[in-house]
């Protein structure tokens, strides 16, 4: 039967067949293991809050995976090793060997830190003042391997969502405290969206 409208869990229209059940809004918190702190607070406050209407997902603790090898080349590679991914290495500066090779002007005798800090300045006094700490954030950060680990940790939980065939989830991490008035508000807009 093609039914154009339907009610969630009513008769179709046209041919009097239940539609299949909506699925609820998933919430889900994502939280590592190792910091059961974080993990029993997070819990604690949602169950609080929704009963046992969220789960817990273990998130990828990119800082585990990536070992505590010398190098940062080496780590790179125990984190893709270990997670399946692959860091993207194509941006013109992420790392301060980046910084150094464009900037031959930095001494060679300041720490990685200096340097970085150095060049940080330099786009600062080049850029207009309402432009050049957006850019630094967005564009030249370094991303840190906690940064991965919550990337993948999403997209981990995206990925389930839509293998389960799931229309809307909210996620959160686990230092997110909705009060009791925000998150059924939040899950009230979320059903808008599935009509």
């Amino acid at each position: 039967c093609q039914c154009a409208v339907r009610e969630a869990g009513g008769p179709m229209p046209d041919c009097g067949m239940p539609a299949p059940p909506r699925s609820p809004i998933r919430v889900t918190a994502i939280s590592l293991r190792r910091r059961p702190d974080r993990w029993r607070a997070c819990e604690d406050h949602l169950r609080g809050l929704l009963g046992d209407g969220f789960d817990m997902f273990e998130g990828t603790d990119a800082k585990a995976a990536a070992g505590d090898d010398s190098t940062a080349v080496d780590r790179v590679a125990a984190l893709e090793a270990a997670t399946g991914c692959t860091v993207y290495r194509g941006w013109p500066i992420t790392e301060v060997r980046d910084v150094r090779r464009c900037y031959t002007s930095l001494s060679p005798q300041l720490s990685d830190a200096e340097a970085w800090m150095s060049y940080e300045r330099k786009v600062a006094a080049e850029w207009r003042s309402d432009r050049s700490r957006l850019y630094l954030d967005f564009f030249l950060r370094h991303l840190t391997l906690g940064d991965v680990g919550a990337a993948l940790s999403h997209l981990r939980v995206a990925e389930r969502g839509h293998a389960e065939g799931l229309s809307l989830q909210v996620v959160f991490e686990d230092d997110v405290r909705p009060s009791a008035e925000a998150l059924p508000a939040l899950l009230r807009q979320g059903e808008l969206f599935r009509e």
